[in-house]
């Protein structure tokens, strides 16, 4: 008897997780099911529930591939050959208990000048699959307001992720069959998440 592709999917997502000693469920959560999707992709953003999650990290930013077929998204840049990764592709939306919104762009404190070569943060997405990203207010930054750190007074808060797919855009000469692969691009929204702030 054939497995559905549901049950398939759900049989992967046990195994993946067993391994790492973590639940499916939690994988699951961070996927907001009615999220709108734009041209087969989704993006959800969800809160640090203490499961799954690496140290510090207050949320996951995920991306599922909702269409029938399969393609790569770049998320971003890469440093020393993949040794760091900067998702500057997903931005953030943050709105204050006041109703006013902050655009967040992803900013590691750790390497404010970048001197040396620079690859393409390519995840491949087949058809059904999503990547998760953790991330964490404090590797974002606000371009209007020139917050480099954001210090967050208690209140209800509201956020977004937006992820903008392109193309290749580093093209180093040994890496010029990158831009030959199958990109999403385009703009994707996130549903808005409510958060709150003792």
């Amino acid at each position: 008897m054939p497995i559905k592709p549901f049950a398939l999917f759900v049989a992967i997502l046990v195994v993946f997780s067993g391994a790492n000693g973590t639940s499916s469920r939690a994988l699951a959560q961070t996927v907001q099911t009615g999220a709108p999707i734009t041209d087969g992709i989704r993006i959800s953003i969800a809160v640090n529930c203490g499961t799954l999650l690496p140290t510090g990290a207050e949320f996951w930013v995920t991306l599922q591939n909702t269409s029938s077929s399969d393609f790569v998204v770049n998320v971003g840049q890469m440093l020393a050959n993949g040794k760091v990764m900067f998702p500057t592709a997903v931005r953030l939306f943050l709105t204050d208990p006041a109703g006013n919104t902050r655009e967040l762009q992803f900013s590691d404190r750790r390497y404010p000048i970048v001197a040396g070569r620079m690859d393409d943060f390519t995840i491949a997405l087949r058809a059904g699959a999503l990547y998760a990203i953790p991330v964490s207010l404090d590797q974002y930054w606000s371009p209007t307001t020139k917050e480099f750190e954001l210090r967050l007074a208690p209140g209800r808060y509201r956020i977004r992720a937006q992820f903008e797919g392109l193309g290749a855009t580093t093209k180093n000469l040994d890496m010029q069959g990158v831009a030959l692969l199958n990109f999403w691009t385009g703009t994707v929204i996130s549903d808005v998440l409510e958060f709150e702030v003792s």
